[in-house]
């Protein structure tokens, strides 16, 4: 009887694994899946799928930031950064910063700087502040205690080049326009930046 049994569900899976292997279907009056690309799906009529957006790399464009500020590198009096937000995102139960930094002349020296230099070499603190909610989010970690995002030490610009550095946040728990944005303490606030969803 036993072996009866493991012999039934056995052949089951085996069918089972084939009829998924040759794309045929085993509803009534099914059809095999459609080859080609999952943003076909989006195009068929009665479906609500969203079609597909082809994988790209992100250009770096100290232009396109909806805030930007000139500051000083805390600690180094006289060397400046531009520090541009570039966006404030939220995706799902995320929120995504985009910070553009890039080196003035007067903080180029030619070699390459890590964010963390480029800050002061101090902890970058970044921070969104909900004021209408009186709310504060912070940086989210990892099992290991690492910020979530681009890292401070391996994200370097060389030679004065414009770099993007990244912090994750928690989802927004309220539906507001606009928040404000802290990265290093001694910096100023930038204030209400505008949150794309």
């Amino acid at each position: 009887m036993r072996t009866s049994v493991h012999r039934t569900i056995t052949a089951t899976v085996l069918a089972l694994t084939l009829v998924s292997l040759t794309g045929c279907s085993l509803l009534p009056g099914g059809e095999p899946a459609p080859s080609g690309t999952a943003s076909q799906a989006g195009d068929e009529p009665g479906t609500n799928a969203e079609p597909v957006a082809a994988p790209s790399v992100a250009t770096v464009d100290p232009d396109a930031v909806v805030l930007d500020e000139t500051l000083d590198i805390p600690g180094r009096p006289g060397d400046t950064i531009r520090v541009g937000i570039e966006s404030l995102t939220v995706r799902g139960d995320l929120t995504e910063l985009r910070v553009i930094f890039t080196p003035t002349a007067s903080a180029d020296d030619g070699g390459e700087r890590s964010v963390y230099e480029l800050t002061g070499a101090t902890s970058v603190d970044a921070a969104l502040v909900d004021r209408e909610n009186l709310k504060k989010y912070v940086q989210l970690v990892d099992e290991n205690y690492d910020a979530m995002g681009s890292s401070i030490f391996t994200t370097a610009a060389v030679g004065g080049e414009s770099i993007r550095w990244t912090a994750v946040f928690a989802g927004l728990e309220d539906d507001v326009a606009t928040l404000d944005v802290r990265i290093v303490d001694s910096w100023p606030t930038f204030e209400n930046v505008p949150v794309t969803r």
